[in-house]
């Protein structure tokens, strides 16, 4: 037999029905329950060699009311864990849309899905009508029929066929998921009397994990050859994201790598791809080997906190702008290292020299690049981003393009909105550090976020400014599942 078509037969589908309840009439509640079967021991599907298990009965029962976000997400909402028993490693989608049977039967007005909030693992919640149609049919796993739900009932993708699970006996073969539903809070009175039944399926696909372990490198080079907008090369031949809001989302600093959550990781974003940065190993002996390198670096996408960029002391009572002896480089490259969760992530960081040559305040990005070219740090795990990550970053706008910001000093960016609204790098309401220094003068340049400004600006050292750490990723980093989205970032193994 061809070994497709046996893969073919692997293909797992399992599903679980959502069976909800119409509302009272002597009151506004909302229920919902998860049911497999009548038994009340923990519930396990099975199909093929994945096994979808919930740990809380055959039923799980919770008031669904109208709520904010917030209290949506505070809510422990239902888990399920998928589990992988056979011999292939697995990829899988999750989906969800109205029960087939409840959405058939006359007697029933199903809840729109416009009024309905989900999160996935602690994702951003959005609304059931707001995610991608899978454009599927899908089949009930209690009669075995087929359904093509369309309209407003169309059969969502929450999670898009990324989400690998290893084979029994080859490491991680088990995913937690969690599923938080409510109604939002705008929703109308006239809903009242709906009907929430919703189902949930499991689709999977065998043999597939070594297709999408890329090397990250390799991964912003291809997404820049597809055509996507969101990268472009600049004048030296680096890849870099650009834009308000790209698809550059990574996890990073994670409990566990091989199932990353937004619970378990932080979310960091790709800079770009940088070409031949000299990097430090001490492979080759005592002394440590420096060798160029084409490498991806990122960002946090937070701040850790608030701190000077070099304190204070008796030889220096407004700080020194040097970056080598600043006391934020000591913490960055030493507190801040060893604070990182575990040695997976710390092994993942290319030890690296950094540019850090000043310039003047009044430059365009382009010129200080070639400034900070002028001087190399020490060899460094973590930093900042430079002056020219920043300004490089925008895409511009209708009114003020991507050529016209980059030609304009940094300063001046407090005029042109495009420049700042447009750049991902922008924070409003932080003042952020960068690791550039004021040529000539003993001040550090901050991205501005006085009056949402977005402009380059200077001050003293001693000040107190946002840290967000930025790092080099090991060329033999690997991307093995994610687009890069908000609510599915790139996620890593080494």
């Amino acid at each position: 037999m061809n070994i497709n078509n046996v893969i073919k037969k692997q293909t797992t589908v399992i599903a679980l029905t959502v069976i909800g309840i119409c509302i009272g009439l002597l009151g506004i509640s909302y229920a919902i329950f998860f049911k497999v079967d009548d038994s009340t021991n923990v519930q396990t599907v099975s199909s093929g060699s994945l096994v979808v298990q919930f740990g809380e009965g055959s039923k799980i029962t919770t008031e669904m009311l109208p709520q904010t976000d917030s209290e949506g997400m505070a809510t422990s909402g239902y888990s399920f864990s998928v589990t992988n028993k056979g011999s292939i490693d697995m990829l899988y989608d999750i989906f969800i849309y109205n029960d087939p049977d409840a959405s058939n039967d006359f007697n029933n007005t199903m809840l729109p899905h416009q009024y309905i909030k989900v999160s996935i693992d602690g994702s951003d919640p959005v609304l059931l009508s707001e995610l991608e149609d899978s454009g599927v049919t899908v089949t009930s796993d209690s009669n075995y029929s087929s359904y093509n739900l369309t309209g407003e009932n169309n059969i969502k993708r929450i999670v898009g066929k990324d989400i690998f699970v290893r084979a029994a006996g080859s490491g991680k073969d088990v995913n937690t998921h969690i599923i938080k539903l409510w109604i939002t809070e705008d929703a109308p009175t006239s809903i009242i009397g709906n009907t929430v039944a919703l189902e949930i399926q499991v689709f999977g696909e065998a043999d597939k994990y070594v297709d999408t372990a890329v090397p990250i490198v390799e991964k912003i080079n291809n997404l820049y050859n597809e055509g996507n907008s969101e990268l472009v090369v600049d004048n030296y031949d680096n890849v870099r994201y650009i834009g308000a809001d790209p698809a550059n989302y990574i996890y990073f600093n994670c409990d566990d790598y091989s199932n990353p959550t937004a619970e378990t990781c932080e979310k960091w974003r790709i800079i770009g791809l940088f070409k031949d940065i000299a990097t430090e190993s001490n492979e080759g002996g005592f002394v440590p080997e420096i060798f160029k390198d084409d490498l991806v670096k990122i960002v946090r996408d937070d701040s850790i906190g608030e701190m000077s960029w070099d304190e204070s002391d008796s030889d220096y009572p407004y700080g020194n702008n040097d970056w080598e002896a600043s006391s934020l480089k000591y913490y960055l490259d030493n507190d801040y290292y060893n604070s990182l969760k575990n040695d997976t992530t710390r092994n993942m960081i290319a030890r690296s020299r950094w540019k850090i040559g000043g310039a003047s305040l009044w430059d365009d990005a382009y010129t200080f690049y070639d400034y900070e070219n002028y001087l190399d740090s020490s060899p460094l795990d973590i930093g900042l981003i430079t002056v020219s990550d920043y300004g490089l970053a925008t895409s511009g706008g209708s009114d003020y393009s991507r050529e016209a910001c980059l030609s304009e000093s940094l300063p001046y960016w407090a005029d042109y909105r495009d420049c700042n609204d447009n750049n991902y790098l922008f924070e409003y309401g932080m003042i952020q550090w960068t690791m550039g220094v004021h040529d000539g003068y003993s001040d550090v340049f901050i991205i501005e976020s006085l009056d949402d400004r977005g402009s380059l600006s200077a001050t003293s050292p001693t000040a107190v400014n946002s840290v967000r750490p930025a790092l080099y990723l090991k060329s033999s980093t690997k991307i093995i599942q994610g687009d890069g989205s908000i609510e599915n970032p790139f996620a890593l193994n080494v």
